[in-house]
């Protein structure tokens, strides 16, 4: 809730200004949202914050705008955000209440159709190295692994 106003009018006993139960009741919500601020009872709602968004969003997530003057609610998201052609490694699911769970898309090796390397990996002290790969190449390992 916004701080509200009590309008004193313009003089005093003109009939221009809020009633006495309009004042006092805006003095009392004023106080309840100072209480609730204190943790001396009462309560604010998320959405009544003058930062916050107005309106909530189902599963997303409240975040801290660039320059820092706002939250906003942010989805989570997986590889496909940046580009739909991208595979996501990443999957989020609600279907536990109260929880948000974060998965491995892959959870072997063969999973991932595109696999790549991004530096050299040792194999039980075998190096592997990041080569190109070709398909005149692959059949030349492949004929020469019976030897």
């Amino acid at each position: 809730m916004a701080r509200q106003e009590v309008n004193i009018g313009v003089e005093g006993n003109d009939g221009t200004g809020d009633s006495i139960r309009e004042s006092f009741r805006k003095s009392n919500e004023n106080f309840s949202e100072l209480y609730a601020v204190f943790g001396q009872g009462g309560t604010i709602n998320f959405t009544a914050l003058s930062d916050t968004p107005d309106e909530l969003t189902s599963n997303t997530i409240p975040l801290v705008n660039d320059a820092g003057t706002a939250i906003v609610l942010a989805t989570l998201a997986s590889n496909s955000a940046i580009d739909a052609s991208l595979q996501d490694t990443i999957t989020f699911s609600y279907n536990v209440a109260g929880k948000l769970i974060i998965s491995t898309a892959f959870t072997e090796m063969s999973d991932d159709l595109t696999p790549t390397l991004g530096g050299p990996l040792s194999a039980n002290g075998n190096p592997i190295a990041k080569v190109e790969v070709s398909e005149s190449a692959a059949a030349r390992y492949g004929s020469n692994s019976n030897n």
